[in-house]
């Protein structure tokens, strides 16, 4: 992230590396688990909503890791407990965690814009001095 964000802005290097991670997570679910398609497009939504999610935490964080690990972790082992607890709603929950995500990534983004463009205007400062 701080690589990217030498040369482009938040917003390019987010959009770099959320579809860097959802096409390095395609890879696990097309050829290892062999998912729907309906599920791959869920599943691929998700990842770029959660990276994100992420990569705003990061960098509001002064890009400090554990706030974006924590978040990782938490989302999921609570996707874990709701399918083991109901797995036959396996295709509305991955419906309903796609706008979640969303959702979070939206506000997220929203209520922290001008702290994300500070963080990348430090986050270059730093690579330059």
């Amino acid at each position: 992230m701080p690589a990217l964000l030498r040369t482009h802005s938040a917003t390019s290097a987010v959009a770099a590396i959320s579809l860097i991670w959802g096409i390095w997570h395609s890879v696990l679910y097309v050829l290892v688990l062999r998912v729907s398609l309906f599920s791959f497009a869920m599943n691929f939504a998700g990842i770029v909503a959660l990276s994100v999610v992420l990569a705003t935490l990061y960098m509001v964080s002064d890009q400090n890791l554990i706030l974006p690990i924590l978040f990782h972790i938490s989302w999921n082992t609570g996707l874990s407990l709701v399918n083991r607890i109901e797995p036959t709603l396996h295709a509305h929950s991955l419906i309903v965690q796609t706008l979640v995500l969303w959702v979070i990534a939206v506000m997220l983004w929203f209520f922290y814009r001008e702290e994300i463009q500070a963080a990348a205007a430090r986050s270059l400062e730093r690579t330059l001095s």
